[in-house]
């Protein structure tokens, strides 16, 4: 269940934003809501009251999430309400420089974490067990992802185009926005860190709709890539200037509008620029009466 920031995490998140950091609230790691994420740094800030540095029990249970939370590949700052109430920008600050010196420290293989997903069984209940990235395409294992459609006010349907370095289906047209939820991740944690992390597109969960779950199949690279996953299909109506995207260069080559009847010739004829969604182009092609 959602549980409200306190106001101390309320204006350190937004001390962050305007620093250009992308902040989650309240993220469920699977065993207990953390304070503050910085998904793409894998930092964890917990804005800690007194008792958190006077109450043996409470030093105890931090330490438990802190090492829950470095299992999955995250490190946990905690951070006193009394710091933040004399020096909130300059802490701000220091989270923003540390978290950019991680990320370039990812970027050149400095800083390593392993990506994992939680496991579905073929119901797509959760299993309780969790895998690396690399594992689960390997074993053909279920679970989550969310696929994103952005719709204008003309009716037309936003697409990417694949990056060529894409593990499958690279240089192919694709749904506006989508990605896997990595372990503990919510889907409306995920749709809004998708649109974000590849169009560079700030939304809140409250602008998504839920069309429908679609359970997709396919096996690639004669069966060394095995995808079995529950997509999650969400619509977001925004009207965009496609100059002004920001894409993630290793995810996006390039985005276009195109109206809903070039979708539907697409997977008619099997066109093989497109990623062949075709059970959800139909559902989405109906949603929007087609």
């Amino acid at each position: 269940m959602y549980k409200k920031p306190t106001k101390e995490a309320q204006d350190l998140k937004t001390a962050l934003e305007k620093l250009g950091l992308r902040v989650l609230a309240e993220v469920d790691d699977g065993h207990k809501h953390i304070d503050l994420t910085l998904p793409d740094a894998r930092i964890n800030i917990e804005v800690d009251g007194g008792q958190h540095l006077t109450d043996p029990y409470q030093i105890l249970s931090d330490l438990k999430r802190t090492h829950y939370s470095d299992d999955l590949g995250y490190d946990t700052v905690h951070i006193p309400n009394q710091i933040l109430h004399s020096n909130l920008g300059g802490v701000a600050s220091a989270l923003a420089e540390a978290g950019a010196l991680r990320i370039e420290g990812f970027k050149k293989g400095k800083e390593t974490y392993v990506e994992e997903f939680d496991i579905l069984d073929k119901q797509g209940n959760p299993t309780g067990k969790r895998k690396p990235r690399s594992d689960v395409h390997r074993d053909g294992d279920w679970h989550r992802a969310v696929h994103i459609w952005i719709m204008n006010d003309a009716g037309q349907l936003l697409i990417q185009k694949r990056s060529p370095q894409k593990d499958s289906h690279p240089n192919e047209w694709d749904i506006s926005s989508a990605g896997h939820l990595s372990a503990g991740e919510t889907t409306m944690d995920a749709v809004v860190k998708e649109i974000w992390e590849e169009l560079g597109i700030k939304a809140e969960k409250s602008d998504f709709k839920y069309l429908f779950t679609i359970a997709s199949q396919s096996v690639q690279k004669g069966g060394a890539f095995i995808n079995n996953e529950f997509d999650d299909v969400y619509l977001i109506k925004l009207n965009l200037d496609i100059s002004k995207l920001t894409l993630q260069e290793e995810e996006v080559a390039e985005a276009k509008w195109i109206d809903p009847e070039i979708l539907r010739k697409a997977y008619e004829r099997k066109d093989p620029a497109y990623v062949l969604h075709v059970e959800e182009y139909t559902k989405l092609l109906g949603y929007l009466k087609m």
